[in-house]
C-alpha cells in the first residue's frame, strides 16, 4: 500500500517552473530518495508534499486522501512530518525542551513520556544531553535532536531534507545510520540528499530530478549503477 502518491506535481515561482510533471510513491515502511543537482526542483518538491508550497497542479495524497493544499500543520497531525534542511533546532532550549516542541499538537502524558523514553533510548546521546541548551551540540547531535523532535509527533511518515548537509564525513555514516534505525521502526521516509552514496545505501528506490523532472527511477541498486548516476553523483569509482 502506498504511503504517498504524487501525480502530476507542478510547482512555479513565478515565471520560473521548479517542478514539471513529477510523479512519485513512497510505500509503506520504504526508504525513498531523491536526489539530483541544486536547483534541479528538490526541496520545491518536499515543500510542496507537507503544504509549505503550494501547487500549481497535480495532487498530493496522503494513506488514500488528497491533502493538496491543506494547511501544514494540518498535514503534520495526520502523520506527514518534515525533517526541515539545516535542521532549525532552537538554539536556547535544552534538548529535552526541544524535543516535547514537536509533541505540541498531542494529547496524553503518558504516551508522549514512553514516545520520550523511545527517543532516548535511539540516540542515547540526547539522553545525556537532554537538559543542556541544545545550541551546544554538534551538527550531528543537532541532526539527531531534529530526528528525535520529528519523531516525537508519531509520523507515519518523514519526508528528510539534505540531513548530511554542513557535517564531516565521518557524521555523515552516524546520520545515515540513525535514518536506517528509523525506518526499521516501520516510518516510510522521503529522502532529499546531496551525498548520494550515502544515501543510496538506506534506500530501497530512488528518483533522479533534474530541471524540476524526474529523470530516472527505480530500484536505489539499479539508479546508483546507472553510468550517468556514477558520473554525475558517484564518482568513476561508482557505489
Amino acid at each position: 500500500m502506498a504511503t504517498l502518491e504524487i501525480h502530476g506535481a507542478n510547482v512555479r515561482y513565478g515565471r520560473v517552473q521548479a517542478v514539471r510533471d513529477v510523479d512519485l510513491t513512497v510505500d509503506e515502511g520504504e526508504v525513498v530518495v531523491v536526489v539530483g543537482p541544486n536547483g534541479a526542483g528538490k526541496s520545491s518538491l518536499m515543500g510542496a508534499i507537507s503544504g509549505i508550497v503550494p501547487l500549481k497542479s497535480g495532487t498530493v495524497e496522503f494513506e488514500g486522501k488528497v491533502i493538496s493544499g491543506t494547511a501544514p500543520h494540518k498535514i503534520a497531525r495526520r502523520g506527514l512530518v518534515q525533517v526541515p534542511e539545516g535542521r532549525r533546532i532552537f538554539a536556547p532550549l535544552t534538548v529535552e525542551e526541544n524535543l516535547m516542541v514537536g509533541a505540541y499538537a498531542r494529547r496524553g502524558k503518558h504516551e508522549i513520556a514512553e514516545d520520550l523514553d523511545k527517543v532516548f533510548a535511539m540516540f542515547p546521546i540526547l539522553r545525556e544531553r537532554r537538559d543542556g541548551a541544545a545550541g551546544l551540540l554538534s551538527g550531528g547531535e543537532q541532526q539527531m535532536l531534529a530526528f528525535g523532535r520529528a519523531l516525537m509527533g508519531k509520523p507515519h511518515i518523514l519526508l528528510i531534507d539534505e540531513p548530511s548537509m554542513g557535517l564531516a564525513p565521518a557524521l555523515v555514516d552516524q546520520v545515515i545510520a540513525a535514518i536506517a534505525r528509523i525506518a526499521s521502526e516501520g516510518i516510510a521516509i522521503l529522502m532529499v540528499e546531496q551525498n548520494a552514496h550515502a544515501a543510496f545505501g538506506v534506500a530501497h528506490r530512488a528518483y533522479v530530478l533534474d530541471q524540476g523532472s524526474v529523470k530516472l527511477t527505480g530500484s536505489a541498486a539499479e539508479v546508483a549503477s546507472d553510468p550517468r548516476v556514477v558520473e554525475a553523483f558517484l564518482g568513476v569509482a561508482g557505489v
